[in-house]
């Protein structure tokens, strides 16, 4: 629904801008996330498709990305969705005439992690034993404020790329990063 309302808006309410749609990866938590039962971190734990929508205000360009698939929790114990908000300023290298110009990106933004808990219990190591441990059984919504840097190509002005990394909740001591791939093409 709420891509819906975007498309609507982005289309309509102003009727002159472009919309890009798109697909990307987004990952967040790079080497902080357990990969493992033994407590090991990896650097790339989950990568996440993601849709992309974004649109052109002068040098603003409002994006939104979401990973409608989610991330299925180990031993289903639930799934985790992610939904990125930005509002970036940016600005454009002109290069090769017509073929190719060159994004660079700053944005504040918001991210929304959705976790939806099946509840019942499951047994972890606890120093030398094991012991049951209670999952939850709820769903609940994670806000973090983001910001992000990128760099990024518009091909014959109708493709849109570009890698982008992120920096969840900055100004906090449990600062995370992530890494966030985009494609996109220009629909109207």
């Amino acid at each position: 629904m709420r891509v819906l309302l975007f498309l609507l808006i982005s289309r309509f309410g102003f009727c002159e801008l472009p919309l890009y749609l798109g697909i990307g990866a987004l990952s967040k938590n790079l080497n902080w996330t357990s990969t493992q039962a033994s407590g090991k971190t990896g650097f790339m734990p989950f990568i996440l498709p993601s849709l992309e929508f974004a649109t052109e205000w002068g040098f603003i360009q409002p994006s939104i990305s979401y990973t409608p698939l989610g991330r299925t929790m180990k031993d289903d114990a639930g799934k985790s969705n992610l939904l990125l908000m930005q509002v970036p300023g940016f600005y454009k290298v002109t290069g090769v005439k017509n073929i190719m110009d060159l994004i660079l990106r700053f944005a504040p933004g918001i991210g929304f992690e959705f976790i939806s808990g099946n509840g019942g219990t499951t047994i972890l190591n606890n120093g030398t034993a094991t012991q049951s441990f209670t999952l939850p059984g709820r769903s609940i919504a994670v806000i973090n404020f983001t910001i992000s840097a990128s760099v990024g190509a518009l091909l014959y002005h109708r493709f849109l790329s570009g890698l982008e990394c992120l920096v969840w909740s900055p100004f906090s001591v449990r600062r995370s990063f992530g890494i966030h791939f985009q494609f996109a093409y220009l629909v109207f």
